[in-house]
């Protein structure tokens, strides 16, 4: 392991046979053998960054290289070489080192960011932030890994809540105080919301490099929203490609340029009735690209109050969970929200041939599919509260 250089943190007679132990592992990772390869020279070497946001404090290790990921995420490496993660004995997973590295990337068989190996990676490394805020990007303190090297985590857990070894670690670094309140896992849909926010982020970074064409794209609220008056939710906008500097336009019912900002935040709405919002985005050669959403705003007569606890629930309303109609004929679903805490995010999911129309009310719909087939339309309402979701579906059959 001649080979090896560091890049950086602490390096104890322990810490570094872990790493050549890592290291080792990198190698074999790569069919490397014992001999070959590029001796690791400042001239030729790159730079990646780990990120679920910029990811400070992780340990890694390629053959070529280890040390700890800096403040930026980044670490370094050699064309085509494999890399280990990993926070004391906890390995977090392995991957083709790159420019940019994220959990999905440790895992190979994941398909998306659904993938629960993915989530409790990302979950993991956000409840482990030394302020709790991994907007600001994730910091893992030395104290941290230092606990870590007492403990071995099982990521593929499908009950990783629950986890005996997660658990025991959480009540050791809180017996330490390791953080200014005490900690526990973040939710996965939090989780999960956090990772998809890197990777439009990272995607954004390409599409300028790469000239694309500018898109704009909703991020906050995730789906059209139903709120009680006087609620309010958050706004956030991202744009991917086009050529900065870009400026931002939000429209919110009828008042035009409500902000200028990509992201207005917190917005109220003291109002009911059914609010169009539009983001727009302009880059520097005048190119425009936009999203919408519709917020629905109620009196809250609708909604019995809940229980913080209670998760949500809706359903098609006088509707049999199979549908048989000749084509062209009109299918009407009208869905219910039954249980849950407002505001409600929702998406309806009906196949691109259906022609499919909205009444007033934004859970009222109507769908017509001109072909002879069996068709699935279906609606998730997801609780802003608990981060829950459930979702209803009916078949279609037309013949």
């Amino acid at each position: 392991m001649d080979r090896l250089k560091t890049a950086g943190g602490e390096m104890g007679a322990q810490g570094f046979s872990r790493i050549v132990l890592y290291s080792a592992l990198a190698v074999s990772l790569a069919g490397c053998g014992g001999g070959g390869g590029t001796v690791a020279t400042p001239e030729n070497v790159q730079t990646g960054r780990l990120l679920d946001g910029p990811v400070c404090g992780v340990q890694y290790a390629t053959p070529s290289w280890s040390g700890v990921t800096e403040f930026d995420g980044t670490f370094n490496y050699q064309e085509g070489e494999p890399i280990i993660f990993f926070l004391g004995n906890v390995i977090l997973g392995t991957a083709r080192a790159n420019r940019f590295v994220t959990p999905i990337d440790m895992v190979p068989e994941a398909a998306d960011t659904t993938d629960p190996n993915v989530i409790n990676i990302c979950r993991f490394l956000q409840s482990l932030d030394i302020d709790g805020n991994p907007r600001n990007g994730i910091t893992i303190s030395k104290e941290i890994r230092d606990v870590l090297t007492g403990f071995l985590i099982n990521f593929t857990d499908p009950d990783f809540d629950q986890n005996p070894e997660v658990q025991r670690m959480f009540d050791e670094l809180n017996s330490r105080e390791l953080f200014a309140e005490e900690r526990c896992l973040v939710s996965s849909e939090d989780a999960m919301l956090h990772f998809e926010d890197t990777l439009i982020e990272i995607e954004g970074i390409l599409a300028e490099e790469e000239g694309r064409e500018l898109t704009a794209a909703i991020v906050k609220p995730v789906g059209n929203a139903i709120l009680i008056q006087g609620q309010s939710i958050p706004f956030e906008g991202w744009k991917i490609g086009g050529i900065a500097p870009y400026a931002y336009a939000w429209d919110i019912g009828d008042k035009t340029g409500f902000s200028s900002e990509e992201d207005p935040g917190l917005v109220s709405f003291y109002t009911t009735g059914n609010f169009p919002v539009v983001f727009t985005v302009t880059d520097a050669d005048a190119a425009t690209a936009s999203d919408h959403r519709i917020v629905t705003v109620v009196t809250g007569a609708e909604y019995p109050v809940p229980g913080k606890d209670e998760p949500v629930r809706v359903h098609f309303c006088d509707t049999d969970p199979i549908i048989t109609v000749s084509p062209d004929a009109e299918v009407r679903l009208k869905a219910e929200i039954t249980k849950g805490n407002p505001p409600f995010y929702y998406f309806w999911h009906y196949p691109d041939t259906a022609i499919c129309s909205f009444s007033e009310d934004p859970l009222d719909a109507s769908f017509r599919f001109p072909s002879a087939g069996r068709y699935t339309v279906s609606i998730m309402v997801i609780d802003s509260w608990n981060q829950d979701d459930w979702t209803s579906t009916v078949q279609v059959i037309v013949k």
